[in-house]
């Protein structure tokens, strides 16, 4: 079996099965609304569908009360707290004359692209594959599982603008591995695809960490990133509004978020389980924000380690991209306190970046690697509620999750710093990899 090799030729027909599969599952999940068998909390539906899509339907309610001339901070339907997130989506929605009543069909076209990206990220594995057919099948197979574990799901049940995000993202990183002879014109599209994620959500300003490091750099990146500083200062105060909302100052248990402090408040709290520590108890959370820190580097430092044991090879094509501004998309989130968790659906052009290098012949151990912790990471979050059955994930497995997301970080870190100790140290020559 070791001797099969495939070269794929017609990779988007391969992709399309892990597409065709994530689609069968979302479908399935939004006409029955059968969300909390996976431990997902689903929002009651307003809309009169089985799934309400409860983010989505404040930007559709702010929508309304911009073309109506209300007051948007008071416009969302499930009376919770006004996050400026919502005006922007929502000012295009009004301008389309689309409002709540089109929640529903919004909804699943998200979801739509959402599959899109999926059939994306299964192409770029497929093409070029070289080694066995069984390896096509595994990198496949541990794509699609983590396209729909519980933060995806969760993602999709709310509606988020975060799959906009993860289109743009992984668009307008792929930009800046194109054809030189067309690089201008696609960088342009790629730096505007970017810029446009940080604006629809102001978190997403770590994706330019993928320009960081020498021969990443672009004038194109520097363009987007001074645009995406200039736009985030402009709207400073609704950027603080926006992480106040999101709790991201909080003491938060890896039942509900991730995030540098998680791990160690889920270790803390007198019940794993609950979402947050009780009232009467007090949590250092500066300490606890320091040793997450702290942890981040020494898993970085671990992946150095490796790297220069098997002289890692150059990522081909658009990896480097793909996991470098994954993992600081994700990263900044992470770092500046709890996170919502179905924003760790942003780590999926990491893997399928790291399932294409290893397809290309990149180094087995690493790579393998922290797709399993990744895919840990993804199944063991977003685990709100018992199942019907009575079921929620164990605080074992919290723990595991956390340090996988951890260490599925420190790798993007490491490769970017790795990326500064060039030439001959930190890279073996890339002359077995294809772009």
């Amino acid at each position: 079996m070791a001797g099969l090799v495939l070269t794929v030729r017609h990779p988007g027909a391969i992709a399309l099965i892990p597409a065709s599969i994530v689609a069968t599952v979302l479908a399935f999940f939004i006409s029955s609304g059968s969300w909390q068998a996976l431990g997902i909390w689903p929002e009651p539906s307003i809309i009169g569908w089985t799934t309400g899509f409860a983010d989505l339907a404040n930007q559709t309610a702010t929508a309304d009360c911009l073309r109506l001339g209300r007051d948007v901070t008071t416009c969302d339907p499930y009376d919770r707290a006004f996050t400026p997130y919502a005006i922007l989506p929502g000012s295009i929605l009004a301008a389309a004359n689309l409002g709540l009543s089109a929640t529903g069909p919004l909804g699943v076209g998200l979801a739509a692209l959402y599959v899109i990206t999926i059939w994306v990220l299964a192409r770029a594995i497929a093409r070029n594959w070289q080694r066995s057919v069984p390896g096509i099948i595994l990198a496949l197979g541990m794509l699609t599982a983590a396209a729909i574990t519980p933060p995806a799901l969760l993602l999709i049940e709310r509606g988020q603008m975060d799959i906009v995000i993860l289109a743009l993202a992984i668009a307008g990183l792929a930009a800046f591995s194109s054809n030189k002879s067309v690089a201008p014109l696609l960088r342009g599209a790629g730096t505007l695809a970017l810029f446009f994620s940080v604006i629809l959500k102001y978190f997403n300003l770590g994706v330019f960490a993928a320009f960081l490091a020498p021969r990443r750099w672009s004038w194109w990146a520097l363009v987007g990133i001074v645009a995406s500083v200039t736009f985030l200062g402009w709207n400073y105060s609704d950027v603080q509004l926006a992480r106040a909302t999101a709790e991201a100052d909080g003491a938060e248990t890896g039942r509900v978020m991730f995030g540098v402090t998680t791990l160690f408040v889920t270790l803390a709290v007198s019940d794993p389980q609950a979402f947050r520590p009780p009232p009467d108890q007090s949590l250092p959370i500066g300490l606890f924000t320091v040793a997450g820190i702290l942890l981040l580097l020494l898993f970085t430092a671990a992946w150095l380690t490796a790297f220069r044991r098997i002289r890692l090879p150059e990522p081909p094509g658009v990896t480097w991209y793909w996991i470098v501004g994954s993992a600081g998309s994700v990263g900044l989130p992470y770092l500046l306190g709890p996170s919502n968790d179905y924003r760790l659906i942003l780590l999926l052009p990491l893997l399928a970046a790291a399932l294409a290098w290893w397809g290309r012949g990149g180094p087995t151990g690493p790579l393998l690697g922290v797709s399993g912790l990744l895919l840990l990471g993804l199944i063991t979050n977003a685990w709100m509620i018992p199942n019907p059955s009575g079921w929620l994930m164990p605080e074992p497995a919290m723990i595991a999750g956390e340090l996988a997301v951890a260490s599925v970080l420190a790798f993007g870190l490491a490769l970017l710093v790795a990326g500064w100790m060039r030439p001959a140290s930190a890279y073996a020559p890339r002359a077995t990899l294809q772009e």
